[in-house]
């Protein structure tokens, strides 16, 4: 019973770390991140932070992440509703060539650089790792599930299995930031037609 009641107040301790931590950012940006002002807002002792995130840039990390992870929580919640109201395989292609242009979006570069830099971080870090693993396989299966609802409507046509699919999909996305490191110009409209080709190939579509 013991281990329990530390066990809730140490995942209590570390939710008001990251949502306090999230603020802070939102409000001065990672230049002028405060954790004292974090701590002091959660009510949290140095002991805590260390023992949870390791250090001052493993709690921005995971600030971040949260912050990403709604994003995508967002996106995926978006790509569901549009493939539940498909009547044809037309359709949903159409919401694939949507999805690129989502992924491709300039607006969107600010998600893409979260993504890359959750990734790294979670190197460094156990606590950060443990996060992102976590985010990355519900939102991952979530994704499947979506698929699943795609094969069971007639709009797709694969025996891969589909949670292999999603996160080859999502794959789709570290292509293209190599591209905009390079020469987005001239192939970001190229990228997109392998893309879309390789999805439908894929899918069966």
């Amino acid at each position: 019973m013991v281990t329990t009641r530390k066990r809730s107040d140490g995942i209590a301790t570390s939710e008001r770390l990251i949502n306090e931590a999230a603020k802070e950012i939102q409000k001065f940006g990672v230049e002028d991140f405060d954790v004292q002002r974090v701590m002091t807002r959660a009510k949290a002792t140095n002991g805590s932070l260390y023992h949870h995130f390791g250090s001052k840039t493993g709690l921005i990390a995971a600030a971040e992440i949260k912050e990403l992870m709604r994003h995508l929580s967002a996106d995926n919640k978006v790509f569901r509703t549009h493939v539940e109201a498909c009547k044809t395989k037309r359709d949903f292609i159409r919401v694939l060539e949507g999805l690129l242009d989502v992924v491709a979006s300039t607006s969107r570069k600010g998600v893409r650089s979260w993504r890359l830099r959750a990734i790294a971080l979670g190197m460094d870090s156990k606590a950060v790792a443990k996060i992102v693993k976590n985010a990355q396989i519900e939102e991952t299966r979530y994704a499947a599930e979506t698929l699943a609802i795609a094969r069971d409507q007639g709009l797709i046509d694969t025996d891969v299995n589909l949670e292999a699919v999603s996160y080859w999909m999502q794959g789709q996305l570290f292509g293209f930031v190599l591209l905009e490191n390079g020469d987005t110009g001239r192939l970001r409209s190229e990228w997109k037609k392998a893309s879309l080709a390789g999805m439908r190939a894929a899918l069966g579509v």
